[in-house]
């Protein structure tokens, strides 16, 4: 049984990369296949979907769907459970980040980058970038981390005695994660308050810095991207550091075969944007490109943008 489980949850890796997170052995009864089909009654929480056993059973009673149907010589009993992210579409319509990110996801978040020894390595790289990159823009007095995500920067921006700091997120859940999570001496040097990168609550010029990192690869539509853009402009006095995920590397290239094999039914949350045009973007929205930071050369697909504003 565990063996057939096992198999089951390869076939479906391999061919949807982000689906088997989870495996619940909860579908008494007979099973002619596997079909995906929407969760009923949201029980994978928002915008969940569910790989499930065309044999309702009491719990998880799924209907069969079109798209992923695996079929097996014999009978069965298993619901494989997947946690899928928002649809990601090519609307201006704004993905809805912050519901997306509930208490259980944010705790999740906040341990995944101390998990593995690689999380810990590759979060301490992406740290000393953010550092180096804010020394290149000449360690500004004031910074604003949006999205601040679960406080990952903080220790790194409160090293500066003298700084003045802010973050925001969209995400309540998120902001609640990076406050429990901080040290008391860290978290009382923050003001920290929800923030709409669509609509930052904030006056123009209020800080020299703006860091922004992983964000702007959730956003699929140039509209949206430039939106942001120029609302980190407008707060800034005098530059951004941003980060997201590019072209021209080893890891990108194995993400679009990934995305290529994908069923269109479920878009990915997280897009590979073209150098060419994040670029093109930035300068639009009234930056200049410092200095591009790679977390690992023609390897890795996250880049660091330190910008001056024009």
């Amino acid at each position: 049984m565990h063996a057939v489980a096992l198999a089951v949850a390869v076939i479906v890796r391999l061919r949807y990369p982000d689906v088997a997170r989870h495996i619940v052995f909860d579908c008494p009864g007979p099973l002619d296949g596997l079909s995906v089909d929407r969760c009923p009654g949201n029980r994978c929480g928002a915008a969940g979907w569910a790989v499930c056993a065309t044999a309702a059973s009491d719990r998880w009673p799924c209907q069969p769907a079109p798209g992923l149907v695996v079929r097996w010589p014999q009978k069965i009993s298993l619901v494989l459970i997947a946690n899928f992210p928002v649809p990601m579409t090519n609307s201006t319509k704004p993905p809805d980040i912050a519901n997306r990110y509930d208490e259980g996801t944010a705790r999740h978040y906040s341990a995944v980058h101390r998990g593995s020894w690689s999380r810990r390595i590759s979060s301490w790289r992406e740290i000393s970038l953010a550092r180096r990159a804010l020394a290149l823009a000449g360690n500004p007095e004031s910074v604003l981390d949006m999205p601040c995500g679960a406080g990952r920067f903080w220790p790194m921006l409160a090293r500066t005695s003298a700084r003045r700091l802010l973050a925001g997120d969209n995400s309540p859940a998120m902001l609640a994660a990076a406050v429990a999570g901080a040290a008391p001496a860290t978290r009382a040097r923050f003001e920290v308050s929800p923030m709409d990168a669509f609509a930052l609550p904030l006056a123009d010029a209020a800080v020299d810095h703006v860091l922004c990192m992983r964000l702007l690869h959730h956003f699929a539509a140039p509209a949206d991207r430039l939106r942001i853009l120029r609302e980190i402009h407008r707060v800034a006095r005098s530059g951004a550091t941003i980060s997201l995920w590019v072209d021209g590397n080893l890891q990108a290239r194995r993400r679009r075969c990934q995305e290529a094999r994908r069923d269109p039914a479920f878009p990915p949350n997280r897009i590979i944007v073209a150098r060419a045009v994040i670029e093109a973007e930035l300068v639009e929205a009234g930056f200049r490109i410092r200095k591009r930071l790679d977390m690992l050369h023609w390897i890795g697909k996250r880049r660091l943008y330190v910008l001056d504003k024009v």
